[in-house]
């Protein structure tokens, strides 16, 4: 039987967001079971495809608001170090909403999963806007702006207990921008940090009522955010020439544009970057008197497929796709956030990360010692299917002293993740630099600019208690007074 929740969410002001004057009334969500043919394209997508209603049910239609499937998995009893999500904020135009991140999901077990497919409607965010606007302005931001803005709060917290909630002193820090999670997530795999960067989005709305181009890598036919980071992996010898399929999309209306790639870091360059000549890659296409021209031609929902040739460099490298250059071809293009994909060109081999906090502090009182550990994750990166066996090696140093070192052996398949502990002692004022490091014993790493990271530890003073004023007992029984001696 279908299962329909409907809550009244209650706006969670948080302090990391924007505070707004005046009283907001509460967002209505809908959660409701979702098939299983829905669950199935929502893993596909890794959970993090938000689908735009509009009133015809196309592109050009009015915007109905989003829909999408949530998934949840519940903290494990683990005493690990863990992140959770427990705000969330809209913004389409001028007008923000805030809902609280405990409300979207049910309630479940250590390990648990709840799939939920949540539904939050244009009547919904209109209530919810409303005290920041009229309803005609409010629902003329909704009919004309080109995006609908999510952002997350999130919650990097040291589980000592095992429990899965967040006590005060486990804090170790908040994400609040999507800029923060290389820093401040870089502890987890990088699986994790795309799941925290799933939850700070753009989404286009009202897209299909302009011009409105993205590129797409072989054998997809939908624009993701991924793909800015890396739609596609293509691998080879250094010095040979590979040929891959790249296609260029417009589900707007009909306009032309043009459609280049540039390797990363030459952009500018003269010859070999967006303006150049001599760029990478340069679509051509045909115009109406049957020439050669550098704009490509798509009408509504048309798509055209490019051969693009490049030689395999010596180390890994982005090749950037863009439509739409100088982002006036058209002019009238609204959405330009997916006008741009990233292809990684790279040698055959293996590619091995280690990562860690940038930073750490803790207090001890003076005189005394506190001891704190230091994670070091390590995993693999590439997609070669072969067992790489890798040394890690650590160093502690204090005023550039060697005090402590050690090293251990890993065997990592791909897309497993290892973990080692690395535990320094001070007193108040001592400042430690640890360095980790992972190389293959016998493989070759084709990017060396990830295998080592750096922990800066300081070790702070903090204050005693003040010893409250002695007290005396009163004869009466069961009464107590202060007084000083």
């Amino acid at each position: 039987m279908k299962r329909i929740i409907i809550l009244m969410l209650a706006l969670l002001l948080v302090p990391a967001f924007p505070v707004l004057a005046g009283s907001q009334l509460p967002i209505k969500m809908i959660l409701s079971e979702p098939s299983q043919e829905e669950i199935d394209n929502a893993r596909e997508n890794d959970f993090k495809t938000i689908e735009v209603l509009t009133e015809n049910g196309k592109r050009d239609g009015d915007f109905m608001g989003i829909e999408w499937i949530n998934q949840s998995v519940f903290a494990s009893t683990a005493k690990t170090t863990k992140y959770r999500t427990i705000g969330f904020e809209y913004q389409i135009g001028p007008y923000i909403g805030y809902v609280d991140g405990y409300y979207f999901h049910t309630p479940g077990s250590p390990g648990q999963e709840i799939i939920e497919k949540a539904t939050i409607t244009r009547e919904a965010l209109i209530n919810s806007f409303m005290t920041q606007g009229s309803r005609a302005a409010v629902e003329e931001a909704l009919d004309t702006e080109a995006y609908l803005y999510v952002r997350a709060r999130i919650m990097i917290y040291n589980d000592r207990n095992g429990d899965g909630k967040i006590q005060a002193d486990e804090i170790v820090s908040e994400i609040t921008r999507k800029d923060e999670i290389n820093t401040k997530a870089a502890i987890f795999p990088e699986k994790n940090k795309q799941d925290m960067r799933s939850r700070f989005q753009e989404i286009p709305i009202n897209a299909g009522k302009k011009p409105d181009f993205y590129p797409t890598p072989e054998g997809s036919s939908e624009w993701n955010e991924s793909y800015l980071e890396c739609a596609k992996t293509y691998s080879g010898k250094p010095g040979e020439e590979i040929t891959f399929p790249v296609n260029l999309y417009n589900i707007g209306t009909k306009a032309s544009t043009d459609f280049r790639a540039v390797w990363a870091g030459q952009g500018n360059n003269p010859s070999a970057g967006w303006e150049g000549s001599n760029a990478p890659f340069i679509a051509e296409g045909t115009s109406e008197d049957g020439k050669e021209t550098n704009l490509i031609t798509l009408d509504k929902e048309e798509s055209q497929t490019f051969e693009v040739t490049v030689t395999i460099p010596d180390q890994p490298t982005k090749l950037y796709f863009k439509a739409n250059i100088d982002e006036k071809t058209p002019a009238t293009e609204q959405v330009l956030n997916n006008n741009t994909m990233v292809i990684l060109i790279q040698p055959d081999g293996i590619d091995l990360e280690i990562t860690s906090f940038p930073s750490m502090q803790k207090g001890a009182l003076k005189g005394q010692q506190v001891s704190v550990d230091i994670p070091l994750s390590f995993y693999r990166i590439d997609l070669k299917e072969i067992p790489v066996e890798a040394e890690v090696t650590w160093q502690v140093t204090k005023a550039n002293n060697l005090i402590d070192s050690g090293s251990k052996t890993t065997t990592l398949n791909v897309g497993d993740f290892d973990k080692q502990v690395v535990k320094v002692t001070g007193q108040p004022y001592d400042t430690f630099i640890v360095t980790g490091e992972i190389m293959p014993i016998t493989e070759k790493d084709i990017d060396l600019s990830n295998n080592k990271t750096i922990t800066k530890v300081f070790i702070t003073e903090i204050q005693p208690n003040k010893t409250p004023p002695a007290t005396k007992e009163d004869p009466s029984p069961g009464t107590r007074v202060n007084l000083r001696d």
